[in-house]
């Protein structure tokens, strides 16, 4: 009876050893689990406030031109000498890839003038971004350096009507980049596109892309 016995003890034993094992493998596959989640959800997360950033980064670049045409329109009712709906992208060069001016500044010395400058091709490192002294997203180089490029497109959209009165969109023409229009043609707008580029967390290329057409009446 008592080898009977103690058998008995030394086999529950072992048994309770074994549960042990399987309960603790069982907590630690939950552990792992729910750490993948965390850090999927905070990778996600990341992901999801780049993409914003960059979506804000593309607006700002159509808003920007659009304020310069605006600001066009205010010079030309006020007569302002050689000044006409499309000065500051009408004459830059023939690439049609531009980048921004500063655009918000708290210098004494900023008069909140929109500004484009040429540049050769979307892979221009001048397009890079960098945060400056006043906490704006801006293209001068400073320490604080960001992930983010954006680059400006600019077409002619011009009208196969000749008259400036009368202009369908069957008549409209967007032209090639870097493209005047012809002869027998008006340009009465232009084809913006904002791209900003940025490598994810993935290190595969991300980009946002926004395009609006900006023409010359309201």
């Amino acid at each position: 009876m008592n080898k009977i016995f103690v058998h008995k003890i030394k086999s529950q034993n072992g048994q309770g050893l074994m549960e042990l094992i399987v309960a603790i493998g069982i907590i630690v596959v939950g552990l792992f689990s729910v750490w993948a989640l965390f850090f999927s959800n905070f990778a996600a997360e990341q992901e999801a406030e780049t993409r914003m950033t960059a979506s804000n980064l593309a607006r700002e670049g159509i808003e920007a031109v659009k304020n310069l045409r605006d600001s066009n329109w205010l010079a030309v009712e006020n007569n302002a000498p050689g000044v006409s709906w499309d000065s500051g992208f009408n004459d830059l060069g023939d690439s049609g890839y531009y980048t921004l001016g500063t655009i918000f500044s708290t210098s004494t010395s900023y008069n909140g003038l929109v500004t484009l400058s040429p540049i050769a091709n979307s892979n221009d490192t001048s397009t890079k971004l960098y945060v400056n002294g006043d906490g704006f997203y801006d293209y001068v180089s400073s320490p604080t350096s960001t992930p983010f490029s954006r680059f400006i497109v600019i077409k002619n959209i011009c009208c196969a009507s000749t008259d400036g009165f009368k202009c369908s969109a069957p008549q409209l023409i967007s032209k090639d980049i870097g493209s005047s229009c012809g002869s027998d043609q008006i340009k009465v707008g232009i084809d913006v596109v904002s791209e900003v580029r940025w490598l994810g967390a993935d290190k595969q290329p991300r980009k946002a892309t926004l395009e609006d057409q900006l023409f010359n009446w309201r």
